[in-house]
């Protein structure tokens, strides 16, 4: 088998990390309104 292997540029980095950010910021917002705490 084959292995694709993708070089990853700064711009795509911060896309994914603000992208990550945004998922993490949502879920923490519907933990937050379900009376959940998230502990990191």
């Amino acid at each position: 088998m084959s292995q694709l292997i993708v070089a990853c540029t700064c711009q795509q980095n911060k896309v994914l990390e603000r992208k990550n950010k945004t998922i993490f910021n949502k879920v923490q917002t519907m933990l937050i309104s379900e009376n959940i705490s998230l502990f990191l």
